[in-house]
């Protein structure tokens, strides 16, 4: 696959469908949970090990991922503003993440 290629999907469709499976899906799901939804660490801690776990290359990117995934449902939880909204600061987050992965990578390939 294309760097191009590579690079449009990891900085934009998979944080697109990431986001929508993960912090809306996922946490509306959850919040379903009486428990979860009066416990919102707790909550943040069971979205963020089911999204550390759905990318299981190994474990030591599954628990990478499981850190990734506090802070982008952290902010999906916290994040209130009527000029931008909560999937799109999450999007964003990802986004920038992933693009700076891609990045590190492409580098340490070249060389």
């Amino acid at each position: 696959m294309s760097p191009i290629l590579t690079l449009i999907l990891v900085g934009i469709i998979g944080p697109v469908f990431e986001t929508y499976l993960y912090q809306v899906v996922l946490i509306y799901q959850l919040k379903k949970i009486n428990y979860l939804n009066n416990h919102k660490i707790l909550l943040i801690i069971v979205a963020s090990i089911i999204f550390g776990i759905s990318h299981c290359y190994s474990y030591i990117y599954i628990f990478s991922t499981f850190l990734a995934g506090l802070i982008l449902n952290y902010s999906y939880l916290i994040h209130k503003s009527k000029y931008i909204s909560r999937f799109m600061i999450v999007f964003l987050i990802h986004s920038i993440h992933n693009i700076i992965a891609f990045a590190v990578n492409f580098i340490q390939l070249k060389h």
